[in-house]
């Protein structure tokens, strides 16, 4: 074995494998790139490439971001990418996609259907950025063999959160996410925003937890004009149907034993929702997961305990948590599960979506996710508030999320209200009976310096996102507890029993083309989706809106009742210093894999 030198030691063998596996591009983990000096510059690239996994029989072409060739057993998301409030990100999108090798590769005579599978750009989904030309613009169009650039000034009071970006280039929307065209994006939470108790956390994740049923989505490729990559392989064995969690099957993560780790997900699927539990709790691992935040936005007051212990998720929800186990060594699993349909058929199954929203999409499919291995804390102390029980806080709200706004405060102008209804249109979905025409073409408008009240229909069969705000539920009934008043979303989907009589939030700071559409993106790029101008003067806020600081509750994770109620709301103001030592020391994402590659490799040369 002439890879090493004689005289080197264990760990210089073990160091200097490292960073030759790091050098050959090994994709053990999904890159994170932080910013640094307020800016974070980097340059991610599409291109093609055949993904083959002979353990589940599938060899498949697909795109995907910053494509690694030594993993292509892996679908290829994009870098995570982490920066803070008020610093500048600034992406070059570069389309090394094939040129459309047909004569006619335009669009369908109305606008929609899936079609220009070769053009792309890129979405920030959830963050509270400019919707203009230059920014997340998704009408924006990167052609193959060109590149574009996306620069986000982020508010100096955007909030901490977990947050993530895509393909959306209308008509080819659905093909490319479904890919893996996907990423994410982690706003740095402030030191005086939470307590250090959760800036201090260990982390796992961020896991893009993705459902893929791989013959629909060659089904898709075969419609769209030109397309000759996806829809032209016959190499699909089966056409597999199942899950991926940052690209891989059934993955598995650490955590160790009686200590606090965060895990951040996001759901991704075409046209399904998803619930989420863990066996945990019932095993002699005596696991507890409490609500952290949704989709970016923290819960007030957080953590939250889950009342039948599960995550309700339609494609783009985000949901934090915070889990500890404190029993024993060992395994748990993490799964979706199968509930009655609350839809018929999906447009991917031939079926329309009807009217009201119709048919929707395809209910709910049951499988593992992910394992968590319960390992031994080797920690020099044990003891603290990485161990501790959580006391419940409100976090820092920027005003943009007044917690108040939903109650209609007085000092904020009166609440402008509006109704979005997901309908039939033209044979297929759409919002307020119109499909989407063109970008010149907007639904409505709304003002800068206004508060929205929102009433939506049809969103238990089409999961509703809205670009540039997120907004707050009110009047919700809900019997799990998962969907409270208050809670902030940007994308909701009501499962069977859930009511929720308003949706408000502030149009402020950013002019431009607020898109509303159906998050089954199969549906969006059929033409369920509109979009609202943004009137008015660039950077106006609302007047009367205020920030509120972060405050604790003298009640812990173990006061919490079954349904997520506290047994007392006293509250003391808390400020907080920052640490990233927990986080830093853990690593846990994507460190079993290739702990595992390099100790198994090291070991042959010993």
């Amino acid at each position: 074995m002439g890879a090493f030198p004689a005289k080197m030691s264990i760990v210089e063998k073990l160091f200097a494998l490292t960073f030759a596996m790091i050098a050959v591009g090994v994709r053990a983990a999904i890159t994170e790139i932080p910013s640094s000096g307020g800016a974070l510059t980097t340059t991610i690239t599409v291109s093609e490439y055949t993904y083959e996994n002979t353990a589940i029989g599938v060899k498949m072409k697909l795109r995907g971001y910053n494509v690694d060739t030594t993993s292509l057993d892996t679908l290829q998301h994009g870098p995570t990418l982490r920066f803070k409030a008020g610093d500048t990100v600034t992406v070059t999108l570069k389309n090394e996609m094939a040129t459309c090798a047909m004569a006619d590769c335009t669009h369908p005579a109305s606008g929609n259907g899936y079609h220009y599978s070769q053009k792309t750009n890129l979405h920030t989904h959830g963050l509270h950025v400019s919707p203009l030309t230059g920014a997340d613009d998704v009408f924006s169009t990167v052609e193959p063999g060109e590149s574009g650039t996306y620069t986000y000034s982020i508010p100096s009071d955007h909030a901490g959160g977990t947050f993530w970006y895509h393909a959306h280039h209308h008509g080819s929307t659905s093909l490319h996410a479904a890919s893996g065209m996907i990423g994410f994006m982690i706003v740095e939470d402030a030191a005086d925003e939470v307590p250090s108790a959760i800036l201090n956390a260990d982390e796992v994740g961020p896991l893009a937890i993705a459902y893929m049923d791989l013959a629909a989505l060659k089904s898709i490729a075969s419609e769209s004009p030109g397309e000759v990559w996806t829809s032209a392989d016959d190499s699909i064995d089966g056409g597999y149907k199942g899950y991926f969690v940052n690209g891989k099957v059934k993955p598995n993560y650490d955590v160790k034993l009686n200590r606090w780790t965060r895990i951040r997900t996001v759901f991704l699927a075409t046209d399904i929702d998803a619930i989420i539990s863990h066996n945990g709790a019932t095993s002699g691992q005596s696991c507890e997961w409490y609500l952290l935040a949704k989709d970016g936005v923290y819960v007030s007051p957080a953590p939250r305990a889950l009342g039948d212990g599960k995550l309700y998720l339609a494609p783009g929800n985000r949901a934090d948590v915070m889990m500890r186990c404190t029993g024993s060594l060992g395994t748990v699993t993490v799964s979706a599960e199968a509930a009655a349909k609350k839809r018929r058929r999906s447009l991917l199954q031939g079926g329309g979506p009807g009217g009201g929203g119709g048919g929707g999409g395809g209910g709910y499919v049951a499988g593992e996710l992910f394992t968590i291995t319960v390992v031994a804390d080797d920690s020099a102390v044990t003891t603290g508030e990485n161990y501790d029980d959580i006391s419940q806080f409100n976090p820092k709200r920027p005003a943009y999320l007044m917690q108040t706004l939903k109650d209609e405060p007085a000092g904020l102008p009166t609440p402008m209200t509006k109704s979005v209804t997901f309908t039939a249109a033209d044979g297929g979905c759409g919002v307020n009976n119109e499909q989407f025409v063109d970008k010149d073409t907007p639904l409505d408008s709304v003002a800068l310096g206004t508060v929205q009240k929102w009433t939506v229909n049809g969103n238990e069969k089409h999961p509703l996102h809205i670009h540039v705000n997120s907004f707050q539920l009110s009047g919700v009934t809900d019997a799990s507890g998962y969907y409270q008043d208050g809670d902030w979303h940007d994308v909701v989907y009501r499962p069977t029993g859930v009511t929720i009589d308003n949706y408000y939030f502030m149009v402020d700071r950013y002019a431009g083309k607020k898109v509303v559409h159906c998050h089954f993106l199969t549906h969006e790029d059929k033409g369920c989706m509109a979009f609202y101008t943004i009137t008015g003067a660039e950077g106006t806020t609302v007047s009367g809106a205020t920030a509120s600081a972060m405050a604790t509750l003298t009640t812990t994770t173990s006061d919490l009742a079954s349904d997520g109620t506290s047994t007392t709301t006293t509250t003391t103001t808390t400020t907080t210093t920052s640490s990233v030592a927990g986080r830093a020391t853990m690593m846990l994402r994507g460190k079993a894999i290739y702990l595992g590659i390099t100790t198994a490799v090291t070991l042959f040369f010993l």
